[in-house]
């Protein structure tokens, strides 16, 4: 009883805002990692805590606004603000079923064939048990995760053309023309 207690007393007295950034390199060209931001629909095919995504109309700039069933029954609400061809993404966290809102912010840079993103979030959590697990994850854990998805996605698209690679060569080896 005194260790739940304990638990929402780390909550009720941690900061309710944050603000970080993160940046890495994704083993793909902007032009992909780009596309990949903006293609909504695949959402829960590479984080497994998103059930749907449910595309709600766009907003006055003509970008979308969308909503996220998440795993546990709750629910996220999505409305992209910002777009620049190939270089930036920014979205931001209008409500969820969990107490929490924020923005996210996505700056691409070319590295020759690879990109350098840097992810910035600022967030709000008002829910103190939302904000304990924070303060026990680190307020930092949804950039970390994000960047880890990105790599992630991008990894086994590159490790799915060398297969398809490798089995094409051989094919063109093993099986001679009759």
């Amino acid at each position: 009883m005194y260790s739940w207690f304990g638990f929402l007393g780390l909550g009720a007295f941690a900061n309710p805002k944050f603000e970080g950034d993160i940046s890495g390199t994704i083993n793909a060209p902007v032009k992909k990692v780009f596309q990949h931001l903006l293609n909504l629909e695949e959402i829960p095919k590479y984080r497994k805590e998103v059930v749907d995504v449910i595309l709600e109309g766009k907003n006055t700039k003509g970008y979308p606004i969308w909503k996220e069933g998440t795993d546990m029954g709750g629910y996220i609400h999505f409305e992209m603000t910002e777009r620049e061809e190939n270089s930036r993404v920014r979205v931001e966290m209008k409500e969820s079923s969990f107490g929490m809102k924020g923005s996210w912010d996505y700056r691409l840079q070319p590295d020759g064939d690879k990109t350098k993103i840097t992810i910035s979030e600022v967030s709000e959590v008002s829910s103190i048990p939302i904000r304990a697990i924070f303060m026990i994850v680190g307020k930092d854990a949804n950039l970390k995760k994000e960047l880890e998805i990105l790599n992630n996605v991008f990894l086994k698209r590159v490790l799915l053309e060398i297969l398809i690679v490798f089995n094409l060569n051989l094919r063109i080896v093993y099986y001679p023309k009759i």
